[in-house]
């Protein structure tokens, strides 16, 4: 795995965009929900609740681990280069023209 190929910074936006449209919609169902979850960790350490504690530390894990499976699945491969051929005329390796 490396870094991403040029073909790939096309998606990056739109997955960008994606998530942060399923976050605002989100907060429409659950009021609560925060697009920085370190915001939550903070009044749990200060009041001690730590009741629904686990949703915001198991969500980026989730979060990240179905995002690479995603990336996976979408992922853009190169297409393959043609074999060069002999040329016994010139006795050079040329490319195909089709």
């Amino acid at each position: 795995m490396g870094a991403l190929g040029k073909e790939n910074k096309d998606l990056t936006g739109v997955a960008i965009g994606i998530s942060v449209l399923i976050n605002v919609i989100g907060t429409f169902f659950f009021p609560r929900l925060l697009m920085v979850s370190g915001k939550e960790y903070g009044p749990a350490i200060i009041y001690g609740d730590y009741k629904n504690i686990w949703v915001y530390i198991l969500s980026p894990i989730l979060g990240a681990v179905s995002a690479r499976i995603l990336y996976k699945f979408l992922e853009v491969t190169k297409p393959a280069k043609p074999e060069p051929w002999h040329c016994n005329i010139c006795n050079h390796n040329h490319l195909p023209f089709f």
